[in-house]
């Protein structure tokens, strides 16, 4: 695989959420894409890392990484590291708590065609459980 998209998740002890978001896009998306879990959990224990490990095992996704940061870097410092290993030309910022639903297969495309036009939209973040579930008209 050679992904042309790296989607950076900074996650802070939110594994169930993260669990749903990781395994929603990995099933009801497609594009070649990498996807980097930034793990900023202060106080995980080793069978927490353990989780988080074996859940990206379980998505089953090669293209799938996660970085335990040993501590709170906060959410921008958490988007910085994923940022300097990153050599994709198209990054995604997303936040651990948003679902991808079924039929959204070609979301991550229609978006990067959006982004290779000389036009340039976006939309700013928000979580599901704050504001229900976002959709994009492309």
């Amino acid at each position: 695989m050679n992904p042309s998209l790296t989607v950076l998740i900074p996650t802070l002890n939110n594994w169930q959420q993260l669990q749903t978001t990781v395994l929603s896009m990995v099933r009801n998306t497609e594009y070649p894409l990498r996807i980097l879990i930034l793990n900023n959990s202060p106080n995980a224990n080793p069978d927490e890392i353990a989780w988080i490990d074996q859940t990206i095992k379980g998505a089953n996704f090669d293209g799938l990484e996660v970085i335990h940061l040993g501590g709170n870097k906060g959410w921008m410092g958490a988007i910085n590291v994923g940022l300097a290993v990153t050599k994709t030309p198209f990054v995604c910022l997303l936040n651990d708590d948003v679902v991808f639903i079924p039929g959204m297969n070609i979301f991550w495309r229609k978006l990067i065609d959006r982004f290779e036009n000389p036009v340039v939209a976006a939309v700013g973040p928000s979580s599901n459980f704050v504001m229900g579930s976002q959709n994009i008209s492309l």
